[in-house]
């Protein structure tokens, strides 16, 4: 990858407004820089230590209400509640829908150990704890072995 091409796909920024440019035709990755939140760190580094954890969760959820998230009843839960709250405000401004679709997953290995195409419009992710996510700019994506070229091997 070049950093021409980094500089033409990718939005790194500390100014929340500047998520909008995903919707530029030549946007592939929006990168919204905030700070880590104690509370929330606390919390998980203790529900991890009490065994409560659990798999996570998949909710429909209509920004401003709170939705009622199955999280263990610790310290630091509310900020959690609040930021998830957040996020799917967020994301609802973003795409003018009334409702999002949100998963919490708890994760001990790569959820995706390969790269691949994600059929997505647009999503977005927030990493809580762990390396966070890898992305290649299309760019750099070796489409040679896609389809039908891949001889009966997934994409």
């Amino acid at each position: 990858m070049t950093a021409d091409a980094t500089a033409e796909t990718i939005h790194l920024s500390d100014n929340l407004a500047s998520l909008a440019a995903i919707f530029d035709a030549d946007t592939e990755l929006c990168l919204y820089r905030r700070p880590p939140n104690a509370d929330i760190a606390g919390y998980l580094r203790r529900a991890k230590q009490n065994g409560l954890l659990g798999l996570g969760w998949r909710r429909i959820v209509t920004p401003g209400e709170s939705a009622d998230l199955p999280l263990a009843d610790l310290p630091g839960r509310d900020a959690l509640q609040a930021d998830i709250d957040w996020l799917c405000e967020r994301y609802a401004t973003l795409t003018g829908c009334p409702r999002v679709g949100a998963r919490l997953e708890v994760l001990s290995r790569p959820m995706c150990p390969r790269f691949h195409v994600d059929r997505v419009g647009l999503r977005l992710l927030c990493c809580y704890q762990g390396p966070g996510t890898e992305w290649l700019p299309s760019s750099a994506a070796n489409r040679s072995r896609l389809g039908a070229a891949a001889q009966g091997m997934l994409d």
